[in-house]
């Protein structure tokens, strides 16, 4: 019987085979293959749980070798997968047993405890021909997502070891609609900003376009920001099940959800909090926010080095980063929402306001996001204070959420948008086609806006947005011309100063 252990290393993981000898000698147990302190820790409360779980625990010398040597081996949920090796060594498991993966944390009464990455453990362990998972009961629900696994499962060890003896356990059906995903629209809240706004944030829900709204406070930055979060549509079955592997992998999550993610770090957050790592090897905020928002309230109360961080992830999709040797990834593509103050007292843009920060003081305070992620964001949108909103029915809700769900069938069907081909002008004029006005047009704007490569085509993407929103083919002046106005909006002066 092989049993094989699964350690998180970014967003796919290694299994770990778990070896085990019986030799002749005083009694005791060695683990070897980089375990750090909690995995060799496990060996007394292996020993006590095996007592109070009524087995005899072997008298001999034992030695538990992890697989591959040379990977380190962290967390508790090694406890496990040791365990059952070792009774498979004592010829208390029948070697009929097939070979599992085990995932699970041991108390010393012999109870069973959930540990985070089950997904991603499953997924890894399915990659590589395992089809048997023996999991704590609190686990299951998690672990019953994942298509074609029989899973073993108990609160206790002892309950485990009978279940495993019997080969009893249940086989999962597969799921075409994951558990919790639901093809049903969500509610829309009652509360609607201007249309102005509304026309923006339903622009970059179509499109997956990152956003900056600024302006002086009462404008409504941060509530409208928030707002965006209603007009995500519900996750495909597959986006789901990548969001719940990244959650899984933070103990966030017990089974997969529709919705999309929205990640609000506080501005005291560190570099290291948004793109992970550190010594459980934990996805960030930016890989959280997968498929979803990562909304930056008050951006530029950021640190400088934070906002930077960002613009890898923005261009590339996903978070690399070098851990003693391996490189660990994380899918990172996600819409970035800001928010920020015109200037430092907040009174620029302000219609009975006076601002006394000066030129200086407004380019030292938008420097800190800088201009090559500005460049990143493709709607800067203006928001004065003292606005009034329109009374609720002044926007046809069913009717705009029809036109977001055209534009986002038309946006998924267009060959390039899961590999961001989208951002490359090459990739672009396959898809785009502009007459002899249009072309003039673009080119003009680009040139008078000293706009780089990214900037054009970030141009070009929102029109067909726009046009993708009224279920059309082609674009119209129309479109370039609003698409124009929402990446150069009102008040840019200030980051330009």
């Amino acid at each position: 019987m092989e049993v094989y252990g699964f350690v998180p290393l970014g967003y796919e993981g290694e299994l770990v085979r778990v070896e085990v000898d019986l030799r002749p000698g005083i009694p005791g147990m060695d683990i070897v293959g980089l375990p750090t302190g909690a995995v060799r820790e496990a060996r007394e409360r292996i020993r006590i749980a095996w007592r109070r779980s009524g087995l005899s625990f072997p008298q001999q010398r034992i030695l538990i070798n992890l697989s591959p040597a040379d990977l380190p081996k962290s967390g508790s949920g090694f406890d496990l997968p040791m365990a059952l090796a070792l009774l498979a060594a004592s010829s208390t498991l029948p070697s009929t047993v097939p070979a599992l993966l085990a995932v699970g944390e041991l108390a010393l009464d012999g109870q069973l405890r959930g540990v985070p990455g089950i997904l991603s453990a499953l997924a890894r362990a399915r990659e590589k021909g395992l089809l048997v998972a023996a999991l704590p009961t609190v686990c299951r629900a998690e672990a019953e997502a994942v298509e074609g696994f029989r899973i073993v499962s108990a609160p206790h060890f002892s309950l485990l070891v009978e279940e495993l003896k019997q080969q009893q356990g249940s086989t999962t059906q597969g799921v075409t609609a994951l558990p919790g995903y639901s093809p049903q629209p969500g509610v829309w809240p009652g509360w609607t900003p201007r249309p102005s706004v509304f026309r923006a944030l339903l622009t970059a829900a179509a499109g997956g376009h990152s956003c900056l709204l600024y302006g002086p406070p009462g404008g409504g930055k941060t509530v409208a920001g928030r707002y965006l979060q209603k007009l995500l549509p519900p996750l495909e079955p597959q986006e789901a099940w990548e969001v719940a592997r990244l959650k899984s992998l933070r103990g966030e999550v017990n089974s997969v959800y529709p919705q999309a993610p929205f990640r609000a770090p506080h501005h005291a957050a560190n570099v290291a909090g948004l793109v992970g790592g550190g010594k459980a090897n934990e996805p960030g905020e930016a890989a959280l926010a997968h498929r979803g928002v990562l909304f930056l309230d008050e951006a530029l109360q950021f640190s400088p080095s934070f906002l930077q961080t960002l613009r890898e992830p923005l261009e590339e999709g996903q978070v690399s980063l070098a851990r003693a040797g391996r490189q660990l990834v994380y899918p990172a593509r996600f819409q970035l929402l800001l928010t920020a103050n015109a200037c430092p007292c907040g009174q620029a843009g302000r219609r009975e306001g006076v601002c006394l920060c000066g030129h200086v003081a407004i380019r030292k305070y938008w420097d800190r996001l800088g201009g090559a992620l500005m460049d990143r964001v493709d709607i800067r949108l203006f928001l004065e204070a003292g606005e009034e909103y329109p009374p609720e029915g002044k926007v046809n809700l069913s009717h705009e959420r029809q036109r977001l769900e055209n534009a986002l069938e038309r946006r998924r069907a267009r060959p390039g948008q899961e590999k961001n081909a989208w951002r490359d002008w090459g990739e672009l004029q396959k898809s785009v086609t502009l007459n002899s006005r249009q072309q003039t047009f673009w080119r003009e704007a680009v040139r008078r806006e000293a706009w780089s490569g990214r900037g054009a085509v970030a141009l070009l993407r929102l029109a067909v947005t726009l046009a993708d929103l009224d279920n059309r083919p082609s674009l119209k002046d129309d479109d370039l011309e609003e698409a124009l106005s929402l990446r150069k909006a009102q008040g840019e002066e200030y980051w330009q100063t």
